[in-house]
Protein backbone atom coordinates (compact mmCIF):
# COMPACT_ATOMS: atom_id res chain seq x y z
CA UNK A 1 0.00 0.00 0.00
CA UNK A 2 1.61 3.33 -1.19
CA UNK A 3 1.58 6.32 1.25
CA UNK A 4 -1.07 8.13 -0.68
CA UNK A 5 -3.33 5.16 -0.32
CA UNK A 6 -2.83 5.42 3.61
CA UNK A 7 -3.75 8.88 3.56
CA UNK A 8 -8.05 8.44 3.71
CA UNK A 9 -9.01 11.86 2.16
CA UNK A 10 -12.49 12.11 3.88
CA UNK A 11 -10.01 11.44 7.34
CA UNK A 12 -7.83 13.84 6.26
CA UNK A 13 -10.35 16.80 5.10
CA UNK A 14 -11.91 15.82 8.77
CA UNK A 15 -9.21 16.67 10.69
CA UNK A 16 -8.03 19.49 8.71
CA UNK A 17 -11.08 20.95 9.53
CA UNK A 18 -10.75 20.37 13.24
CA UNK A 19 -7.57 22.40 12.64
CA UNK A 20 -5.49 19.18 14.21
CA UNK A 21 -1.84 18.86 12.70
CA UNK A 22 -1.89 15.55 9.90
CA UNK A 23 1.73 14.28 9.94
CA UNK A 24 2.73 13.47 6.08
CA UNK A 25 3.33 10.60 4.69
CA UNK A 26 6.36 9.87 2.64
CA UNK A 27 6.28 7.55 -0.11
CA UNK A 28 8.85 4.68 1.14
CA UNK A 29 11.52 2.99 -1.85
CA UNK A 30 11.22 -0.61 -1.52
CA UNK A 31 12.17 -3.58 -3.36
CA UNK A 32 11.03 -7.11 -4.24
CA UNK A 33 11.50 -10.66 -5.17
CA UNK A 34 15.16 -12.32 -4.15
CA UNK A 35 18.25 -10.55 -3.21
CA UNK A 36 19.74 -9.41 -6.68
CA UNK A 37 23.47 -9.32 -7.42
CA UNK A 38 23.13 -5.28 -8.39
CA UNK A 39 20.77 -4.63 -5.08
CA UNK A 40 22.64 -1.76 -4.27
CA UNK A 41 23.82 -0.22 -7.05
CA UNK A 42 21.67 2.34 -6.90
CA UNK A 43 23.36 3.67 -3.49
CA UNK A 44 26.32 5.32 -2.89
CA UNK A 45 27.76 6.30 0.73
CA UNK A 46 29.74 8.41 2.55
CA UNK A 47 31.87 7.21 5.38
CA UNK A 48 32.86 9.56 8.54
CA UNK A 49 34.21 9.06 11.63
CA UNK A 50 37.11 6.48 12.73
CA UNK A 51 37.52 3.36 13.57
CA UNK A 52 37.48 -0.10 12.45
CA UNK A 53 35.44 0.32 9.35
CA UNK A 54 38.03 2.89 7.60
CA UNK A 55 39.46 -0.25 5.97
CA UNK A 56 36.66 -2.22 5.09
CA UNK A 57 34.35 -1.95 1.85
CA UNK A 58 30.66 -3.29 1.35
CA UNK A 59 30.30 -4.84 -1.64
CA UNK A 60 28.46 -3.18 -5.02
CA UNK A 61 28.51 -0.10 -2.94
CA UNK A 62 30.68 3.18 -3.76
CA UNK A 63 32.03 5.83 -1.82
CA UNK A 64 30.60 9.07 -2.98
CA UNK A 65 29.36 9.69 -6.33
CA UNK A 66 26.05 11.18 -7.65
CA UNK A 67 23.47 8.52 -7.79
CA UNK A 68 19.59 7.87 -6.83
CA UNK A 69 20.29 7.26 -3.10
CA UNK A 70 22.45 7.94 -0.57
CA UNK A 71 23.85 6.16 2.47
CA UNK A 72 25.83 8.34 5.53
CA UNK A 73 28.02 5.82 7.44
CA UNK A 74 29.34 7.25 10.72
CA UNK A 75 32.06 5.27 12.46
CA UNK A 76 32.25 5.37 16.24
CA UNK A 77 34.03 2.37 17.21
CA UNK A 78 37.47 4.40 17.11
CA UNK A 79 35.95 6.76 20.17
CA UNK A 80 37.66 5.96 23.68
CA UNK A 81 37.11 9.37 24.92
CA UNK A 82 33.31 10.33 26.36
CA UNK A 83 34.56 14.28 24.66
CA UNK A 84 34.40 12.54 20.85
CA UNK A 85 30.87 12.59 20.98
CA UNK A 86 31.35 16.71 20.98
CA UNK A 87 32.47 16.69 17.74
CA UNK A 88 29.39 15.08 16.35
CA UNK A 89 27.27 18.43 15.53
CA UNK A 90 30.38 19.31 13.35
CA UNK A 91 31.05 15.97 11.49
CA UNK A 92 27.27 15.16 10.74
CA UNK A 93 24.91 18.05 10.39
CA UNK A 94 26.08 19.05 6.74
CA UNK A 95 26.05 16.19 5.61
CA UNK A 96 22.74 15.27 7.00
CA UNK A 97 21.04 18.27 5.70
CA UNK A 98 21.94 17.49 2.13
CA UNK A 99 20.15 14.22 2.56
CA UNK A 100 16.65 13.29 0.61
CA UNK A 101 13.66 10.96 0.29
CA UNK A 102 14.53 7.31 1.32
CA UNK A 103 18.38 8.05 1.88
CA UNK A 104 19.49 6.05 5.00
CA UNK A 105 21.75 7.02 7.86
CA UNK A 106 23.75 4.02 9.46
CA UNK A 107 25.09 4.61 12.76
CA UNK A 108 28.65 2.19 14.19
CA UNK A 109 29.67 1.84 18.17
CA UNK A 110 31.43 -0.55 19.70
CA UNK A 111 29.32 -3.02 21.62
CA UNK A 112 30.59 -3.06 25.36
CA UNK A 113 30.18 -5.17 28.49
CA UNK A 114 30.42 -2.17 30.10
CA UNK A 115 34.10 -2.63 31.81
CA UNK A 116 35.27 0.33 29.41
CA UNK A 117 32.87 3.21 31.30
CA UNK A 118 33.40 6.14 28.66
CA UNK A 119 32.83 3.29 25.40
CA UNK A 120 29.80 2.12 27.13
CA UNK A 121 28.37 5.50 27.81
CA UNK A 122 29.14 6.63 23.88
CA UNK A 123 27.18 3.52 22.74
CA UNK A 124 24.13 4.14 24.75
CA UNK A 125 24.67 8.51 24.29
CA UNK A 126 24.45 7.30 20.57
CA UNK A 127 21.30 5.34 20.87
CA UNK A 128 19.29 7.84 22.04
CA UNK A 129 20.94 10.44 19.26
CA UNK A 130 19.47 7.49 16.82
CA UNK A 131 16.02 7.43 17.68
CA UNK A 132 16.14 11.31 17.68
CA UNK A 133 17.57 11.51 14.61
CA UNK A 134 14.87 9.19 13.30
CA UNK A 135 12.05 11.09 14.45
CA UNK A 136 13.50 14.21 12.32
CA UNK A 137 14.20 12.82 9.74
CA UNK A 138 11.38 10.05 8.84
CA UNK A 139 8.97 12.44 7.49
CA UNK A 140 11.10 12.40 4.18
CA UNK A 141 11.40 8.25 4.51
CA UNK A 142 14.85 8.92 5.64
CA UNK A 143 15.57 6.04 7.90
CA UNK A 144 18.36 5.86 10.89
CA UNK A 145 19.70 3.24 12.83
CA UNK A 146 22.67 1.85 14.90
CA UNK A 147 24.59 -1.11 14.48
CA UNK A 148 26.39 -1.82 18.41
CA UNK A 149 29.71 -4.28 17.16
CA UNK A 150 31.55 -6.25 19.17
CA UNK A 151 35.29 -6.26 18.95
CA UNK A 152 36.56 -7.76 16.03
CA UNK A 153 33.04 -7.98 14.83
CA UNK A 154 33.39 -5.94 11.64
CA UNK A 155 33.19 -8.19 8.90
CA UNK A 156 29.96 -9.95 10.55
CA UNK A 157 28.51 -6.20 10.94
CA UNK A 158 28.86 -5.56 6.42
CA UNK A 159 25.88 -7.60 6.05
CA UNK A 160 23.69 -5.52 8.00
CA UNK A 161 25.01 -2.56 7.17
CA UNK A 162 24.49 -3.69 3.67
CA UNK A 163 20.78 -4.79 4.73
CA UNK A 164 20.16 -1.47 6.51
CA UNK A 165 21.39 0.89 3.53
CA UNK A 166 19.28 -0.95 1.17
CA UNK A 167 15.60 -0.40 0.48
CA UNK A 168 14.71 -3.47 2.41
CA UNK A 169 15.25 -1.88 5.54
CA UNK A 170 12.17 0.69 4.47
CA UNK A 171 10.15 0.38 7.76
CA UNK A 172 12.92 0.05 10.18
CA UNK A 173 14.39 2.77 11.74
CA UNK A 174 15.22 4.52 15.39
CA UNK A 175 17.02 0.63 15.68
CA UNK A 176 20.18 -0.14 17.77
CA UNK A 177 21.12 -3.55 16.53
CA UNK A 178 23.89 -5.27 18.04
CA UNK A 179 26.04 -7.79 16.29
CA UNK A 180 27.59 -10.22 19.09
CA UNK A 181 29.35 -12.99 17.28
CA UNK A 182 32.28 -12.41 15.17
CA UNK A 183 32.09 -14.13 11.95
CA UNK A 184 34.04 -13.72 8.86
CA UNK A 185 32.39 -11.83 5.45
CA UNK A 186 30.66 -14.19 3.62
CA UNK A 187 29.30 -11.48 1.57
CA UNK A 188 25.71 -11.17 0.24
CA UNK A 189 25.07 -13.35 -2.23
CA UNK A 190 21.61 -14.02 -4.27
CA UNK A 191 20.96 -17.82 -3.65
CA UNK A 192 22.26 -18.16 -0.02
CA UNK A 193 18.56 -19.67 0.84
CA UNK A 194 18.23 -21.95 -1.93
CA UNK A 195 17.79 -25.30 -1.10
CA UNK A 196 16.87 -24.31 2.44
CA UNK A 197 14.15 -25.92 4.19
CA UNK A 198 12.05 -23.74 6.33
CA UNK A 199 8.70 -24.09 8.56
CA UNK A 200 6.87 -21.18 9.01
CA UNK A 201 3.88 -21.46 11.33
CA UNK A 202 0.76 -18.82 10.93
CA UNK A 203 1.64 -18.69 6.97
CA UNK A 204 -2.08 -18.74 5.61
CA UNK A 205 -2.25 -14.91 5.57
CA UNK A 206 -1.17 -11.97 6.39
CA UNK A 207 2.44 -11.83 7.62
CA UNK A 208 2.91 -15.24 7.77
CA UNK A 209 1.84 -15.63 4.18
CA UNK A 210 4.27 -12.69 3.38
CA UNK A 211 7.17 -14.49 5.09
CA UNK A 212 6.16 -17.70 3.27
CA UNK A 213 6.49 -15.98 -0.09
CA UNK A 214 9.75 -14.32 0.24
CA UNK A 215 11.09 -17.77 1.58
CA UNK A 216 10.03 -19.46 -1.90
CA UNK A 217 11.44 -16.21 -3.92
CA UNK A 218 14.83 -16.43 -2.33
CA UNK A 219 14.91 -20.02 -3.31
CA UNK A 220 13.87 -21.73 0.06
CA UNK A 221 11.49 -24.81 0.26
CA UNK A 222 8.94 -23.91 2.66
CA UNK A 223 6.40 -25.57 4.74
CA UNK A 224 3.65 -23.55 5.75
CA UNK A 225 2.22 -24.73 8.90
CA UNK A 226 -1.44 -23.21 9.46
CA UNK A 227 -4.42 -24.53 11.69
CA UNK A 228 -6.60 -27.77 10.07
CA UNK A 229 -9.70 -26.37 8.28
CA UNK A 230 -8.23 -23.27 6.95
CA UNK A 231 -8.75 -23.05 3.30
CA UNK A 232 -6.26 -20.79 2.99
CA UNK A 233 -3.58 -22.42 3.59
CA UNK A 234 -4.36 -24.78 0.23
CA UNK A 235 -5.00 -21.87 -1.85
CA UNK A 236 -1.68 -19.56 -0.04
CA UNK A 237 0.90 -22.35 -0.73
CA UNK A 238 -0.38 -23.76 -4.31
CA UNK A 239 -0.26 -19.77 -5.08
CA UNK A 240 3.51 -19.54 -4.02
CA UNK A 241 4.94 -23.05 -4.39
CA UNK A 242 5.28 -24.03 -0.41
CA UNK A 243 4.02 -27.18 0.95
CA UNK A 244 0.94 -26.67 3.15
CA UNK A 245 0.91 -29.29 6.65
CA UNK A 246 -2.37 -28.40 8.46
CA UNK A 247 -0.99 -28.16 12.16
CA UNK A 248 -2.79 -27.55 15.44
CA UNK A 249 0.51 -25.80 16.61
CA UNK A 250 -0.55 -26.49 20.28
CA UNK A 251 -0.39 -30.20 20.25
CA UNK A 252 1.86 -32.27 21.96
CA UNK A 253 2.56 -33.69 18.70
CA UNK A 254 3.26 -30.52 16.53
CA UNK A 255 7.09 -30.65 16.70
CA UNK A 256 7.43 -34.17 15.38
CA UNK A 257 5.14 -33.47 12.91
CA UNK A 258 7.21 -30.72 11.30
CA UNK A 259 10.32 -33.27 11.50
CA UNK A 260 8.24 -35.61 9.07
CA UNK A 261 7.52 -33.21 6.70
CA UNK A 262 10.96 -31.63 6.51
CA UNK A 263 12.21 -35.16 6.39
CA UNK A 264 10.20 -35.38 3.07
CA UNK A 265 11.91 -32.50 1.77
CA UNK A 266 15.21 -33.33 3.02
CA UNK A 267 18.51 -33.62 5.91
CA UNK A 268 16.47 -31.49 8.52
CA UNK A 269 14.54 -27.86 9.31
CA UNK A 270 16.71 -25.37 8.68
CA UNK A 271 14.99 -22.05 9.81
CA UNK A 272 12.19 -21.91 12.14
CA UNK A 273 9.70 -18.87 11.96
CA UNK A 274 7.04 -18.65 14.91
CA UNK A 275 4.89 -16.49 13.45
CA UNK A 276 1.36 -17.76 14.26
CA UNK A 277 -0.98 -15.55 16.90
CA UNK A 278 -4.31 -14.62 18.69
CA UNK A 279 -5.64 -11.94 19.97
CA UNK A 280 -8.03 -12.30 22.44
CA UNK A 281 -8.51 -8.74 23.52
CA UNK A 282 -10.37 -7.71 26.74
CA UNK A 283 -9.66 -5.53 29.61
CA UNK A 284 -7.65 -7.23 32.15
CA UNK A 285 -10.74 -7.00 34.90
CA UNK A 286 -12.94 -8.36 32.28
CA UNK A 287 -10.75 -11.21 31.09
CA UNK A 288 -12.40 -14.60 30.38
CA UNK A 289 -10.57 -17.03 31.36
CA UNK A 290 -10.67 -19.01 27.93
CA UNK A 291 -9.10 -15.93 26.23
CA UNK A 292 -6.55 -15.56 28.75
CA UNK A 293 -5.71 -19.21 27.74
CA UNK A 294 -5.91 -18.93 24.14
CA UNK A 295 -3.78 -15.93 23.63
CA UNK A 296 -1.12 -17.59 26.09
CA UNK A 297 -1.26 -21.16 24.61
CA UNK A 298 -1.04 -20.03 20.72
CA UNK A 299 1.07 -16.81 21.18
CA UNK A 300 3.77 -18.41 23.86
CA UNK A 301 3.79 -21.99 24.91
CA UNK A 302 3.25 -23.28 21.23
CA UNK A 303 6.80 -21.13 20.04
CA UNK A 304 8.24 -22.52 23.25
CA UNK A 305 7.17 -26.11 22.68
CA UNK A 306 8.11 -26.03 18.79
CA UNK A 307 11.69 -23.82 19.72
CA UNK A 308 12.77 -26.42 22.71
CA UNK A 309 12.02 -29.38 21.06
CA UNK A 310 13.06 -28.84 17.47
CA UNK A 311 16.26 -27.10 18.90
CA UNK A 312 16.89 -30.63 20.74
CA UNK A 313 16.01 -32.55 17.48
CA UNK A 314 15.33 -31.34 14.49
CA UNK A 315 16.90 -27.74 13.29
CA UNK A 316 20.19 -28.74 11.82
CA UNK A 317 23.58 -27.05 12.81
CA UNK A 318 23.84 -23.43 11.72
CA UNK A 319 19.82 -22.96 11.44
CA UNK A 320 17.76 -20.21 12.46
CA UNK A 321 15.25 -19.46 14.82
CA UNK A 322 12.70 -16.31 14.12
CA UNK A 323 10.00 -15.06 16.69
CA UNK A 324 7.38 -13.06 15.87
CA UNK A 325 7.34 -10.45 18.98
CA UNK A 326 4.83 -7.20 18.64
CA UNK A 327 5.43 -3.70 19.75
CA UNK A 328 2.61 -4.93 22.55
CA UNK A 329 4.99 -6.69 23.75
CA UNK A 330 7.23 -4.14 24.36
CA UNK A 331 5.48 -1.26 25.27
CA UNK A 332 2.29 -2.72 26.00
CA UNK A 333 -0.99 -2.01 25.17
CA UNK A 334 -4.40 -1.17 27.16
CA UNK A 335 -7.37 -4.45 26.71
CA UNK A 336 -4.03 -6.44 25.62
CA UNK A 337 -2.75 -8.12 28.83
CA UNK A 338 -2.65 -11.25 27.98
CA UNK A 339 -1.31 -10.96 24.25
CA UNK A 340 1.44 -8.79 25.73
CA UNK A 341 2.38 -11.38 28.54
CA UNK A 342 2.51 -13.89 25.72
CA UNK A 343 4.40 -11.49 23.15
CA UNK A 344 6.73 -9.97 26.09
CA UNK A 345 7.78 -13.85 26.80
CA UNK A 346 8.99 -14.33 23.56
CA UNK A 347 11.60 -11.31 23.78
CA UNK A 348 13.44 -13.11 26.72
CA UNK A 349 13.23 -16.77 25.76
CA UNK A 350 15.05 -15.13 22.79
CA UNK A 351 17.64 -13.79 25.36
CA UNK A 352 17.79 -16.74 26.94
CA UNK A 353 17.96 -19.53 23.87
CA UNK A 354 20.48 -17.21 21.87
CA UNK A 355 23.43 -18.43 23.77
CA UNK A 356 22.10 -21.95 25.14
CA UNK A 357 22.36 -23.02 21.26
CA UNK A 358 24.92 -20.69 20.00
CA UNK A 359 27.73 -23.49 19.99
CA UNK A 360 25.69 -24.77 17.35
CA UNK A 361 26.33 -21.83 15.55
CA UNK A 362 22.65 -21.40 15.00
CA UNK A 363 21.14 -18.21 15.95
CA UNK A 364 17.26 -16.79 17.73
CA UNK A 365 15.87 -13.33 17.07
CA UNK A 366 12.55 -12.00 17.95
CA UNK A 367 11.12 -9.12 15.39
CA UNK A 368 8.26 -6.70 16.84
CA UNK A 369 6.59 -5.41 14.11
CA UNK A 370 4.04 -2.31 15.12
CA UNK A 371 1.48 -1.38 12.91
CA UNK A 372 1.06 -2.96 9.54
CA UNK A 373 -1.23 -3.24 7.56
CA UNK A 374 -2.94 -6.35 7.10
CA UNK A 375 -6.85 -7.93 7.45
CA UNK A 376 -6.59 -8.32 10.90
CA UNK A 377 -5.64 -4.73 11.07
CA UNK A 378 -8.31 -3.56 8.96
CA UNK A 379 -11.04 -5.14 11.05
CA UNK A 380 -9.73 -1.97 13.68
CA UNK A 381 -12.39 0.81 14.57
CA UNK A 382 -11.46 3.38 11.75
CA UNK A 383 -10.10 6.21 13.58
CA UNK A 384 -8.27 4.24 16.14
CA UNK A 385 -6.64 2.91 12.61
CA UNK A 386 -6.07 5.75 11.39
CA UNK A 387 -3.87 7.58 14.19
CA UNK A 388 -1.82 4.46 14.76
CA UNK A 389 -1.16 4.76 11.29
CA UNK A 390 0.68 7.93 12.19
CA UNK A 391 2.42 7.08 15.27
CA UNK A 392 5.52 6.68 14.22
CA UNK A 393 7.86 8.02 12.84
CA UNK A 394 7.70 7.49 8.92
CA UNK A 395 3.68 8.38 9.52
CA UNK A 396 2.12 5.74 8.33
CA UNK A 397 1.05 1.58 8.45
CA UNK A 398 3.89 -0.77 7.25
CA UNK A 399 3.34 -3.52 4.84
CA UNK A 400 3.85 -7.54 5.65
CA UNK A 401 6.41 -7.13 3.13
CA UNK A 402 8.84 -4.84 5.81
CA UNK A 403 8.62 -7.97 8.20
CA UNK A 404 9.51 -10.37 5.62
CA UNK A 405 12.20 -8.78 4.84
CA UNK A 406 13.80 -8.84 7.94
CA UNK A 407 12.66 -12.07 9.08
CA UNK A 408 14.21 -13.87 5.72
CA UNK A 409 17.27 -11.60 6.17
CA UNK A 410 17.71 -12.92 9.75
CA UNK A 411 17.55 -16.55 7.81
CA UNK A 412 20.50 -15.88 5.91
CA UNK A 413 23.78 -17.42 6.54
CA UNK A 414 25.50 -14.29 6.61
CA UNK A 415 23.54 -12.29 9.07
CA UNK A 416 24.54 -15.17 12.26
CA UNK A 417 26.51 -12.08 13.65
CA UNK A 418 23.15 -10.63 14.86
CA UNK A 419 21.91 -13.44 18.26
CA UNK A 420 19.60 -13.03 20.72
CA UNK A 421 18.35 -9.71 19.62
CA UNK A 422 14.77 -8.27 19.06
CA UNK A 423 14.40 -5.53 16.48
CA UNK A 424 11.47 -3.77 15.63
CA UNK A 425 9.54 -3.21 12.17
CA UNK A 426 7.56 -0.28 12.85
CA UNK A 427 8.60 2.84 11.55
CA UNK A 428 9.65 4.07 15.33
CA UNK A 429 6.91 3.76 16.91
CA UNK A 430 6.69 6.67 19.16
CA UNK A 431 6.01 4.78 22.33
CA UNK A 432 8.15 1.62 23.91
CA UNK A 433 11.97 1.93 23.91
Amino acid sequence: MSAAQNNNPTWLKLIRALGAPIPAAPILQRASGAWQEDELTDLAYTYLGQGGFIDLTVPSLRQHGATQRHGLVVDTTGWTDLRSLDGLLALLQQQAAQLHANDRIVLLTSATCGVDWQRATIAEAVTGFCKSLAKEFGSSGVTVNQLQVVARGEEAALPWLAFLLSCRSAFITGQSIAVTQPRRHLGLKPGSLQGKIVAVTGAAQGIGLAIAEQFVAEGAQLIGIDRPGNPQLETGMARIGGHALALDITAIDAPQQIRNKAAELGAGLDVLVNNAGVTRDKRFKRMPPDAWQMALDVNLHAPYHLAESLAQNGLNDEGRIVFLSSISGIAGNAGQSNYALAKSGLIGLTRALAPAIANRRISVNAVAPGFIETPMTAAIPFMIREVARRFNALSQGGLPQDVAELVTFLARPEAGGVNGETIRVCGLNLIGR
